[in-house]
């Protein structure tokens, strides 16, 4: 089994809401909790993965992602050293839904694939769909928001997949042939469909090699289907690079049914306990873990960040999103994302010649390295894969040429500062060599 080499801050950590509701069935972003998770200095240029869990309100997303939790930072999930209570993101029993809007752990957990290789991982949480208190365009923005931003979706489904189960990722079908027609790339990478309550595993087992079993059956094309059934299959598995089943019993009624529940591991039905294992096993499994990429391109915590600000943007008007509003929205922020990488470069290089600890430089110089580090910066831009190139190249370029520009007047100012605080030091012995000179002049006279 793939172990995970695991860094743990000493605080545990806690789950905290990025995605609000307004109470008018839209949802807010808070950029300054995002910020504080993606942005710090640490993180925000290493490679993401994003496992989210989405689907129904009320059929245990809170309580698996606990799990993972648990697994991740323990390599188990019954650890002598962890509480047997379930510990993480808020859950409940009842019937009422519990999480609203998305969550994210806040300490993201640190593994490293190879030795020259470090990812974040982090844990998202969403508010459960079809419940009595939504609508659908807010049922739609959770489940979009889930499978645009993640790198690894589970979609958490009771009792079976059904054929409407499927019907709700039509438009990410529709949206992936628009990103597979402009790229050539498979625009989502891994959708775990994770059964839970399984009741027939005479039918198909427990499991991975069951849930396999089941998913081919479920998205098996022959021509009996409707002409729409046929080509939502189709697409479904061209749109995404992996797509896999497991199939959960039942976790026993004490779970289901007893309110003073708190998620103790020995209330949990045994058999439920080690199908979990061997699902955690699977979901941690080094080509499960996959790092977010668009457009072919890996994406940091720095990236993730702006493509939150514009997937909840689009998602904001009263409207749901079509398709091609999406995909215009995805190649904005992938343009966004080459560009603060190219100034980033910049500005990283122009500093290795006139930063703040390195002396001064004579204009002439100066000019000639920044046209240098400018033209690299602008190769680098263009360099980067990216979407939407027609509408969007050229703007952005611009847009890069601005800021390298802006930059280096701010770099040309503190450079002449520089000179000028040089210039007063030297002042004093330039005074002293007039006055020894005249001196030893006046001695040679005399």
């Amino acid at each position: 089994m793939f172990k995970i080499a695991i860094n743990v801050d000493k605080n545990f950590g806690e789950p905290v809401q990025i995605i609000t509701s307004t109470g008018k069935h839209s949802f807010n972003l808070n950029h300054r909790a995002l910020m504080k998770i993606l942005l710090t200095k640490e993180l925000r240029d290493v490679p993401v993965v994003l496992l989210s869990v989405a689907g129904a309100f009320r059929k245990g997303k809170s309580f698996l992602l606990n799990f993972i939790l648990r697994y991740l930072i323990t390599n188990d999930i019954t650890n002598a050293s962890e509480p047997d209570n379930l510990r993480g993101f808020s859950w409940s029993v009842g019937a009422n839904r519990h999480t609203t809007g998305i969550w994210l752990w806040n300490k993201p957990i640190m593994y490293k694939p190879s030795k020259d290789e470090e990812v974040a991982i982090l844990l998202m949480d969403t508010q459960g769909v079809f419940d009595s208190k939504s609508v659908i365009k807010e049922c739609a923005t959770i489940f979009a928001l889930s499978t645009l931003l993640s790198s690894v979706q589970i979609y958490n489904l009771a009792g079976n997949i059904q054929d409407d189960d499927l019907q709700f990722l039509q438009v990410f079908t529709e949206y992936g042939r628009l990103a597979l027609k402009e790229t050539n790339q498979t625009p989502f990478q891994t959708l775990h469909i994770l059964v839970r309550d399984w009741s027939y595993p005479y039918e198909f087992p427990y499991g991975e090699a069951g849930g396999q079993k089941l998913l081919e059956d479920c998205l098996q094309v022959n021509r009996n289907l409707a002409e729409e059934k046929k080509q939502l299959r189709i697409h479904l598995q061209s749109c995404y690079e992996r797509i896999t089943c497991f199939l959960l019993p039942h976790p026993g009624f004490k779970v289901a049914t007893d309110p003073t529940f708190k998620g103790q591991l020995s209330d949990i039905e045994p058999d439920f306990v080690n199908s979990m294992r061997e699902l955690l096993s699977h979901l941690v499994a080094k080509e499960n873990l996959t790092p977010k990429k668009i457009n072919g391109r890996l994406i940091t915590c720095r990236d993730l960040f702006h493509y939150f600000k514009v997937f909840v943007d689009v998602y904001a008007d009263d409207q749901i999103p079509s398709p091609k509003t999406i995909f215009l929205a995805t190649a904005e922020a992938n343009h966004i994302s080459a560009l603060m990488a190219a100034k980033d470069y910049y500005s990283k290089e122009i500093e290795k010649i006139c930063g703040p600890l390195r002396p001064y430089v004579s204009p002439d110089i100066l000019s000639k390295q920044h046209q240098r580090i400018f033209e690299d910066a602008t190769e680098y831009y263009k360099k980067i894969p990216k979407i939407g190139e027609q509408k969007f190249g050229q703007s952005y370029l611009n847009n890069l040429t601005d800021q390298i520009q802006k930059e280096f007047k701010t770099v040309t100012k503190k450079n002449e500062s520089k000179g000028r605080k040089l210039l007063t030091s030297f002042q004093p012995m330039t005074i002293l060599f007039i006055i020894v000179f005249v001196i030893i002049a006046i001695i040679a006279i005399g």
